[in-house]
């Protein structure tokens, strides 16, 4: 089997599509059009992660356990848009995904950690 890229496959799509159906297949046109998307980068890989304590303590730490972003229960009302006004609550309710990394904090982890 040939490896290909997700550009490659759309154009080999596009052209079965073609030959078998004069351009009239749209679950070939649908697939396509998906594959253009992940050459172009539309679509990003959804990395998962999750929020694990610490340093607890009167003002428990989270750390992000992709980047090791570190949040606070006790942060104060903040303006800073990098903690996005959280005061005071839990955490781990309040960020679901990583405010560095993005990473979506569901209890799944795409990193090596357990």
């Amino acid at each position: 089997m040939t490896d290909l890229t997700p550009q490659e496959a759309a154009e080999s799509l596009d052209s079965l599509n073609e030959e078998l159906f004069d351009g009239t297949g749209d679950t070939l046109k649908f697939a396509a059009s998906y594959m253009r998307k992940i050459a172009s980068g539309e679509y990003a890989p959804v990395v998962h992660a999750h929020w694990k304590e610490c340093e607890p303590g009167h003002d428990i730490l989270f750390e992000c356990s992709n980047c090791g972003r570190i949040i606070s229960t006790g942060w104060g009302c903040c303006e800073d848009e990098d903690t996005q006004g959280n005061n005071g609550c839990d955490p781990t309710e309040e960020w679901l995904n990583c405010p560095s990394c993005g990473a979506l904090m569901d209890g799944k982890d795409d990193s090596n950690e357990n």
